[in-house]
């Protein structure tokens, strides 16, 4: 596991900290991919509710509140598959 995806997960999985959720989430950078559903966060690629891709800068950005996920969006720096409603929910896990 990559340092980025280690601190990714473990990331996750503190601001998760016994929160339900009620989705699943699939992060998908270069150095790997992150899954995050009920279970918590890990290193995984399966099937989920959501699905993001970007960069490790863009999704570093997003949790420093230096990238917009907005416009990172429009731009074309976050892609997003699935079910785009979930991604709304993505703030209570960020943090």
């Amino acid at each position: 596991m990559s340092e980025f995806i280690e601190k990714v997960v473990n990331g996750f999985n503190k601001n998760l900290g016994g929160k339900e959720i009620d989705a699943s989430f699939k992060f998908v950078f270069p150095e790997g991919t992150v899954l995050v559903d009920q279970s918590g966060a890990r290193e995984e690629d399966g099937p989920a509710d959501c699905t993001l891709t970007m960069k490790s800068e863009t999704f570093i950005g997003l949790i420093k509140g230096e990238v917009n996920p907005a416009k990172a969006f429009m731009l074309g720096k976050i892609k997003i598959s699935g079910n785009v409603m979930q991604a709304r929910k993505l703030g209570e896990l960020l943090g």
